[in-house]
């Protein structure tokens, strides 16, 4: 992710930039990264089309478990959601690229949003 342009937040920009090699779908956790919120996800499959290789994540449940308000110190316990919306990302040197499927093509197109896998994050900024 790009900062000042595909995210606001120099933390989710930082982020962005973190991996792990090994990835169990169904259990390895992951964070989608938005201008400056973060969201639960857990990898739920990878594939390769074409040359790329790709990483399908789900947003998970975050419960938020702190009484601290509208706060930046958040605290959350997380749980699947196997009816949770999915996302795709190309797998690239840079990082994760998020894309979607043009419907008539099938082909995948870019669009924004990041992704950092290893580990599950929420955040809410209550700035916006």
């Amino acid at each position: 992710m790009k900062l000042g342009t595909q995210t606001g937040s120099l933390f989710n920009h930082i982020m962005s930039n973190n991996t792990i090699k090994e990835i169990v779908p169904g259990v390895t956790g992951a964070t989608l990264l938005s201008w400056s919120d973060r969201h639960a996800a857990t990898v739920i499959e990878t594939f390769k089309k074409g040359k790329y290789d790709y990483i399908v994540v789900q947003q998970d449940i975050a419960t938020r478990v702190d009484n601290l308000g509208m706060s930046d110190a958040q605290s959350y316990t997380y749980e699947r959601n196997p009816e949770g919306p999915t996302y795709t990302f190309r797998i690239t040197e840079k990082g994760f690229q998020g894309v979607y499927a043009n419907p008539e093509t099938g082909r995948f197109l870019k669009c924004g949003g990041g992704l950092t896998v290893g580990q599950r994050a929420e955040y809410y900024d209550f700035s916006f």
